[in-house]
C-alpha cells in the first residue's frame, strides 16, 4: 500500500487525473483526496489512470471495469497468481516493472514455495527467453553508493543521471568524510536477543544508539522526520524502535511523518537519509537471512543523501567476506567447468583423430592384403 501511495501522489503532481482504489484505513493521509468517493463509478470513469494494489484490483469496486493496460510497478516483488489479478480485468497490453537483483515474493507455505510459487511473473518470463529492457541510469543513489551496486549487482551496467553535487550530506552530524555518503558506526558488545517468545530479533543497544543518530541527523532542522527512513532486517526491532518513539516525550516528532520499517517492506522507497539498523552482532559471525545478496541491495539502495549504518564493523566485514567468498566460489566452479568442457573437447578432438588414422590404416591394410591373395 505504501508503495501504492507514493505512485499515487507522484501521478497526482503531473496534473494526470488518478484515483487510488482500495480500503480506506490502507491509504496513507495524504493521498486521501485521491481515493474514491461516494460517487464511486463517477470518479472512476473521469479517471485516466486508478492505482491498486494486485489484490486490491480484485474488489467489486472495480467490477465494471476494463483496463486494455496494466502497468504493475514492483512485478519482482508480486506472486505469478498476485500478478494475474489486475491483467484479468481485460488486459491487453501488460507493462511489467521489476528488478530480479532484489527481493522476491514472499511466500509463507511451504508447499507453495515447493511447487515454485515464490517466483514471480517477471522473473518467470525471463528465464523463459523474454529479453527485458534494462532501465540503465538511477537518479536516486549517490553516485559513490551506486558505484558499489552496480559492481556488486548488476555487472557495472549502471549509469548515474545525478552528481555528488545534487546529494550532499546533511549538516549536523559528525560525517567522517563529507564526501562520503557513508558514515559507519561501529558498536560492540551490543549482542542481539530474541523478542519475547518469538522468532525475530531485537538489538535494544542498537536501537538507543539509532535513536541517537535519528536526532543528531535532524537537530538542525535541516532534514525532516518524513525525510529519514530507518531500516532493519527484523520486525522485532521495527517495533521495538516504534515503541521507544512512543514512549518517549522528547521524540514526540518522529510519531508521524518518521518511516520505521523491515528492509523487505521499504522495497521501492527513498528517503533523503537512510539509516540502517543491522540488529546480528554476535561473536560467531552469524548473520541470519542478511546472507541475501538481494536484501542488501535493497538496503542500499533507498538513500537519496547519505547512509547511516549501525552495527558491529567485524559483522559488516563477515557480510561483505560471505559475498567475496561465494563469488570466489562462483568464479572457481565457472573456470573449473570451461577446463573440463575443453579438456572433454580436446579428448574428444584426439579420439576422432586416432580413430580415423585407423580407418585409414586399416582401409589401407585391407587393400594389400587383398592384393597378396590375388
Amino acid at each position: 500500500n505504501t508503495a501504492v501511495d507514493n505512485l499515487v501522489k507522484g501521478i497526482g503532481k503531473t496534473g494526470v487525473k488518478v484515483v487510488r482504489v482500495g480500503r480506506p484505513e490502507a491509504i496513507r493521509e495524504d493521498v486521501k483526496h485521491f481515493a474514491l468517493d461516494g460517487r464511486k463509478w463517477d470518479d472512476l470513469k473521469k479517471a485516466e489512470v486508478v492505482c491498486a494494489t494486485c489484490i486490491g484490483a480484485s474488489g467489486t469496486t472495480l467490477d465494471k471495469c476494463r483496463f486494455p493496460t496494466v502497468l504493475i510497478d514492483e512485478c519482482t516483488q508480486a506472486s505469478e497468481t498476485a500478478a494475474m489479478v489486475p491483467m484479468s480485468r481485460g488486459c491487453q497490453q501488460a507493462i511489467l516493472i521489476g528488478d530480479q537483483c532484489q527481493l522476491p515474493p514472499t511466500v509463507l507455505s511451504d508447499t507453495a514455495e515447493a511447487e515454485n510459487l515464490g517466483e514471480s511473473l517477471f522473473t518467470r518470463l525471463v528465464t523463459q527467453g523474454v529479453r527485458p529492457v534494462l532501465l540503465d541510469t538511477q537518479y536516486r543513489m549517490h553516485p559513490l553508493v551506486a558505484e558499489f551496486a552496480s559492481a556488486a549487482f548488476y555487472n557495472g551496467r549502471l549509469q548515474n543521471g545525478v552528481s555528488h553535487v545534487h546529494r550532499q550530506p546533511p549538516e549536523g552530524f559528525p560525517w567522517p568524510q563529507r564526501q562520503m555518503p557513508v558514515a559507519f558506526i561501529n558498536l560492540e558488545k551490543c549482542e542481539e536477543k530474541r523478542e519475547g517468545n518469538g522468532s525475530s530479533y531485537i538489538n535494544p543497544a542498537e536501537a538507543e544508539k539509532t535513536l541517537w543518530a535519528l536526532l543528531e541527523v535532524c537537530k538542525n532542522g535541516k532534514i525532516k522526520p518524513e525525510e529519514v527512513g530507518i531500516v532493519t532486517p527484523y520486525k522485532g526491532q521495527v517495533r521495538l524502535i516504534k515503541q521507544l518513539i512512543n514512549q518517549r516525550p522528547g521524540l514526540a516528532r518522529f510519531r508521524t511523518g518518521l518511516e520505521v520499517e523491515s528492509v523487505d517492506r521499504f522495497q521501492g522507497q527513498e528517503k533523503e537519509v537512510i539509516i540502517f539498523c543491522a540488529v546480528r552482532n554476535n561473536r560467531e559471525g552469524r548473520v541470519g537471512f542478511l546472507c541475501d545478496w538481494r536484501r542488501l541491495n535493497v538496503m542500499l539502495s533507498a538513500a537519496l543523501k547519505l547512509w547511516l549504518l549501525l552495527l558491529l564493523l567485524l559483522f559488516f566485514l563477515s557480510l561483505l567476506l560471505f559475498f567475496v567468498v561465494v563469488v570466489v566460489f562462483v568464479v572457481v566452479v565457472v573456470i573449473v567447468v570451461v577446463v573440463v568442457v575443453f579438456f572433454l573437447f580436446v579428448v574428444i578432438l584426439v579420439l576422432v583423430l586416432v580413430l580415423g588414422v585407423v580407418a585409414v590404416f586399416s582401409k589401407a591394410w585391407g587393400r594389400c592384403v587383398n592384393e597378396l591373395l590375388s
